[in-house]
């Protein structure tokens, strides 16, 4: 979850040296960045609502800019367009439907529907607990 966490951070910090001025991250031409960033930003898309823990729906797993420029630019740019169509070709069909890669991911892609236990209820602060330790990767109580 930290990891994810981190991720979600790390495309945020991105987006704020993205450039306002055109279709491109840092302008009005097509330049590395674009080309580096846009297949992560594809299997993000892809990847992220699967290890979505709230249960909603995730409406764009991107942040906004980003989320922008990778929509645009799959509509607009043609080459672009059928690196998106290459990448969705393997993770969906490849990946996905013919060899089920995610199945051997743990939960990848499940969300916790049982009733909660007593340490769901710890964790989420519904029963008081003396805690010992707490960050952003352990809870000991």
């Amino acid at each position: 979850k930290s990891a994810l966490k981190a991720f979600r951070k790390n495309l945020e910090i991105i987006e704020g040296f993205m450039s306002d001025d055109g279709v491109y991250l840092c302008g009005k031409e097509v330049s590395l960045a674009d080309a580096t960033l846009f297949p992560t930003a594809i299997f993000s898309n892809f990847m992220l609502p699967k290890f979505n823990s709230d249960g909603e729906e995730v409406s764009d797993p991107l942040p906004p800019k980003l989320s922008k420029w990778f929509h645009e630019l799959r509509a607009s740019d043609p080459v672009f367009t059928k690196v998106y169509d290459e990448i969705m070709e393997v993770l969906v069909h490849s990946w996905e439907e013919k060899n089920h890669r995610w199945d051997s991911i743990w939960l990848a892609g499940q969300r916790d529907t049982a009733p909660a236990t007593i340490f769901d209820k710890i964790i989420a602060g519904e029963i008081p607990a003396t805690i010992v330790k707490e960050d952003e990767h352990i809870l000991a109580f």
